[in-house]
């Protein structure tokens, strides 16, 4: 009965979306900056190219308090579960719209 119990319960833990150390809606927010950073690194000449990377993704960990760490397990949980990430992706977009429509 004990047995039963046990895969029981890992069958319904292990059903369950993974929960990213950032919430799904702060992690829409991050992704929709992390674009918009990518997008003017690839803008800038290859000499500086590090360093401008790296100024903005400090400020993408300052402004939404956040580490390099939870940054990239994020990332990583997203890659290993497809429908997190699409639901994550898409409400990015969603906000680089809305961005692009105020300006």
């Amino acid at each position: 009965m004990r047995a039963l119990f046990w895969a029981m319960l890992f069958f319904v833990i292990a059903c369950q979306d993974p929960v990213l150390p950032i919430s799904e809606d702060k992690m829409a927010e991050v992704l929709r900056d992390v674009m918009i950073a990518e997008a003017a690194i690839q803008r800038v000449g290859r000499s500086t190219n590090d360093t401008v990377e790296n100024l903005y993704y400090e400020q993408i960990y300052t402004i939404h308090n956040i580490d390099s760490a939870k940054l990239n397990l994020s990332f990583q949980m997203l890659q290993d579960n497809p429908e997190m990430s699409e639901r994550v992706y898409k409400q990015a977009e969603i906000l680089l719209s809305e961005l692009d429509k105020e300006n």
